[in-house]
């Protein structure tokens, strides 16, 4: 892994670097759950585990002292929803977020499965769905996050945007030139890794 992202290994000129990979709604829960594992998302989670069970002991002390019906209803109420609320944030929301992302993409491609090409340049990347002409670029310095995934890398920028890369998609370069371009030129970005 240390190999990777050695900046002494020679990696392939950044001018031949290009990644071709299909983004369905399968790609893109699962580059939005990786983009929820932060600590943040997991700090609120455990807000909401505790917060249940600090209802649920309430209940449950609400039955001990057989206090009123209605304290005990209102506890059970709030322990259900803090419940489903973190089961909302962890089952649900990668995919609600991908169907909208897919639905935005039906309205402007005509489809809600697309394809990307992603190329890399001194400095900046510059990605397009496969059908269109105009590509987006985006500087190097805007990428917040890279993460790893079994079949993606998830390029996540300062603005929320996602940019997803196929691992085994590099038409031109190698997933190896891709670490380390990300360690020449994104010092500052967050990169996680599998293993």
């Amino acid at each position: 892994m240390e190999e990777l992202l050695n900046p002494a290994a020679p990696a392939q000129a950044p001018e031949d670097l290009t990644n071709h990979c299909i983004v369905n709604q399968s790609s893109l829960t699962k580059a939005l759950r990786m983009v929820y594992q932060t600590p943040a998302h997991r700090a609120i989670n455990v807000f909401y585990i505790a917060l249940a069970a600090i209802l649920l002991v309430c209940l449950g002390l609400c039955m001990y002292f057989q206090l009123r019906l209605s304290l005990k209803v209102e506890c059970a109420a709030l322990a259900l929803l803090s419940v489903a609320l973190l089961v909302y944030r962890v089952v649900f929301q990668p995919g609600v977020g991908a169907r909208r992302q897919l639905r935005r993409s039906e309205e402007i491609l005509g489809k809600r499965e697309y394809e990307t090409v992603t190329r890399f340049h001194d400095g900046r990347l510059y990605t397009r769905p496969e059908n269109m002409q105009e590509e987006t670029p985006l500087d190097y310095k805007h990428i917040k996050r890279v993460s790893e995934g079994k079949q993606h890398i998830v390029l996540q920028t300062k603005r929320g945007q996602l940019i997803l890369l196929d691992r085994k998609g590099f038409l031109h370069g190698t997933e190896r030139d891709f670490w380390h371009l990300m360690a020449d030129h994104c010092p500052s970005a967050k990169i996680k890794r599998l293993g």
